[in-house]
This record gives structure tokens, C-alpha cells and sequence, in this order.
């Protein structure tokens, strides 16, 4: 491979509507590009969280302190998801003897 980078990022979708299947194949696609790039490269796996700014503009009939300890609620519970699906997916990155 010419092109030999050292630290490769993959962004994957763990949401609870997300299907893991997918996650798991981008996982094993990106192991591959890790694993011929050399020992020195590394994964990095990423879930980017929507921020509570990006439903401020949802009208739901709440008072904003019950919406936002809804949206806090859903968020951190979304967080909770992504931390062990992501810890799953690490695990598999792992066991193809990749540095995560």
C-alpha cells in the first residue's frame, strides 16, 4: 500500500434506531485498511452525539424545564447505548489484533 496512513477515525451510527450489523461490517471493513497500513496504525471509532441545540426548535407543548429533562433524559440514555456499543465494537477491532 503507498498510501500508509497511521491513525484512521471511523464514525459509526450506534443510535437505537441504528442496526449494529452495519457497524460491525464497517468495523471489520476498516480493520482490514488498518491492519494493511502497518503495526503503527491505529483505529479510532467515533459516535457524534446530536447536541440539545439541534431540537430547540421542536414544538412540543411541554414547558421548557419538562422538554429539556425529556431531551436530557433521551440523550443521556442514547449516550448510554453508543458507550456500549461502541465498547462492543472496540472489543471486535481487538480480537483482529488491531490497536483501538
Amino acid at each position: 500500500m503507498t498510501f500508509a496512513p497511521k491513525h484512521i477515525v471511523a464514525a459509526i451510527a450506534t443510535g437505537p434506531e441504528d442496526d449494529t450489523t452495519l457497524a460491525e461490517h464497517l468495523v471489520d471493513a476498516v480493520c482490514d485498511i488498518v491492519t494493511r497500513a502497518g503495526d503503527d496504525a491505529q483505529l479510532t471509532l467515533v459516535y457524534v452525539a446530536p447536541s440539545e441545540a439541534s431540537f430547540l426548535s421542536v414544538d412540543t407543548g411541554y414547558t421548557p424545564s419538562a422538554y429539556y429533562q425529556a431531551l436530557a433524559g433521551i440523550l443521556e440514555a442514547n449516550r448510554a447505548t453508543a458507550g456500549k456499543t461502541l465498547a462492543a465494537l472496540a472489543d471486535r477491532a481487538r480480537a483482529r489484533k488491531v490497536r483501538v
